[in-house]
Parts: C-alpha cells; structure tokens; sequence
C-alpha cells in the first residue's frame, strides 16, 4: 500500500526533525500522531471502499 508507505517516511522524518531540533518534541508528538489519524482512516476507506462509494 504506497499510501500507508508514505506515511511512514513522513513519520521517520519527524521522528528525524525532533532529533535534529528542527522541531520540538512535542511538536514531532502531535504532527506523529496525527499521521497515525490519517492512516487510520486510510486504510479502513481501503480495506471497506463501498462505504465511500455515491451512487
């Protein structure tokens, strides 16, 4: 699933920024999480894609 792949570079990055102070802990915490979100709801619009359907 290259979605869920992206994300987790992107996730890989931030954990990268907090540890290079590019962005404080709790900045990487939050935007982190929020992936997780994303992902979350990616998957499951995948994994069940006739809920998302119209028509």
């Amino acid at each position: 699933m290259i979605v869920k792949l992206n994300l987790q570079q992107t996730q890989v990055w931030l954990k990268f920024a907090v540890k290079c102070n590019y962005i404080s802990p709790e900045q990487g915490r939050e935007l982190y999480s929020k992936y997780n979100q994303i992902l979350s709801g990616l998957v499951k619009m995948i994994n069940a894609p006739e809920n998302w359907l119209i028509g």
